[in-house]
């Protein structure tokens, strides 16, 4: 028996099925087109972000990209942050993964965060 999955190479199936009471018989083609189901979860393992403050160097922009996929061709991944950020020193674009650190970074002082993301 063969496992029918989207994300295999073969996505379509032609058969030739036949009914016969001898003599007589009629045959069908049936063809099977495997469709996308998200029978995949996500998958994100932990990661941190580190980074060093230079004077007149505080990255502005996007610094990364939280590091999560999925198998399912077809599904689109969602990014929100659960805990740990109340001081909003990250902001997260919740439709591309994308982090960037809140200019309350730009300082001497140290910081340490713990988070929780899932997609």
């Amino acid at each position: 028996m063969i496992q029918l999955d989207y994300e295999s190479v073969k996505k379509k199936y032609d058969l030739i099925i036949r009914a016969a009471s001898p003599p007589l018989r009629s045959d069908a083609h049936v063809e099977i087109v495997v469709t996308d189901v998200n029978d995949n979860a996500p998958v994100l393992k932990d990661f941190q972000v580190v980074f060093n403050n230079f004077r007149d160097f505080f990255p502005t922009g996007s610094i990364g990209r939280i590091p999560a996929y999925d198998a399912d061709v077809s599904d689109k991944l969602y990014y929100r942050i659960l805990s740990g950020n109340n001081a909003n020193l990250v902001a997260l674009n919740e439709s591309t993964g994308q982090l960037q650190l809140s200019p309350q970074l730009n300082t001497n002082v140290p910081k340490i965060a713990s988070m929780e993301a899932i997609d």
